[in-house]
């Protein structure tokens, strides 16, 4: 990545991507094509579109609680 992060919080927010990309969305190989998630059993009904339904039950839930 050029020129690196301007802040700790954009280096914290981009390690955070990459843990939940790792956990929820990617599958493994050693997991037989499962998430860990998946592999753990922790079902969030995300479909095929891991990545795009993850983001849309977050802001569901951000949504909700501003209420």
């Amino acid at each position: 990545m050029r020129g690196g992060f301007r802040s700790f919080e954009k280096a914290e927010a981009f390690l955070n991507l990459k843990h939940i990309l790792h956990n929820f969305v990617n599958p493994h190989l050693g997991l037989n094509e499962k998430t860990p998630a998946e592999a753990a059993e922790i079902d969030l009904k995300l479909d095929k579109n891991k990545l795009l339904n993850l983001i849309r039950k977050r802001a569901e839930k951000k949504h909700h609680s501003l209420r």
